[in-house]
């Protein structure tokens, strides 16, 4: 399974709680089923820290994570439970107090498509022609894959450009490249067809 570990964590209330922390927090992320997961001291011990030896060194430190994210916190962005991230519900089994909330965040990847299909239908509904079909879609992914291969071309052309030249030799390595980069950005801006309005 799998989960959505956003940045947040690491520049919220959370900072300086240590490794074991974040650890059982990214474990939790990982391995709850609608928000409810089974913590295990004793197991997470050996998964997280590979105590092969049954050392109750380092079930306490789990412990005393999984404690850290039952208690209130007051610090916490979230106000819900007073901060708590966990809330116990069995022996081994809690909930993620803020789950469903960060589970219906979109991430990047589905933000950029949501936001490509919108301009899509925003832009067919400019031209008159309101419905979006996948050719549609394609074209206007074409042309966001040709922007990208333009802006790289340009930020590779910059770097090249800007380089500092050690030799004759390097001088003229970096004019050959430069003209290589113009010509890839030419061929990338032909490639993207009638520019719209």
């Amino acid at each position: 399974m799998y989960g959505k570990s956003f940045e947040s964590k690491y520049e919220g209330s959370m900072v300086g709680a240590g490794v074991y922390v974040f650890a059982v927090w990214d474990y939790c992320i990982t391995k709850n089923r609608s928000g409810i997961v089974e913590l295990n001291p004793k197991l997470l011990a050996f998964v997280l820290d590979g105590d092969v030896d049954g050392s109750k060194r380092s079930a306490e430190h789990i412990e005393a994570a999984i404690e850290f994210l039952t208690r209130p916190d007051l610090d916490s962005r979230s106000k819900e439970s007073e901060g708590r991230r966990l809330m116990k519900e069995g022996t081994f089994q809690y909930r993620m107090v803020n789950w469903a909330a960060y589970d219906g965040l979109k991430s990047v990847a589905e933000q950029r498509e949501y936001n490509r299909r919108k301009q899509a239908e925003y832009r067919a509904k400019k031209r008159g022609n309101g419905e979006v079909t996948p050719a549609v879609m394609k074209a206007h992914a074409d042309v966001q894959r040709t922007t990208i291969q333009q802006v790289s071309a340009v930020r590779h052309l910059t770097e090249v450009q800007t380089a500092p030249a050690r030799s004759v030799a390097d001088e003229e390595q970096t004019r050959a490249k430069i003209k290589v980069m113009g010509e890839e950005f030419r061929a990338a801006r032909e490639v993207g067809g009638p520019e719209e309005e």
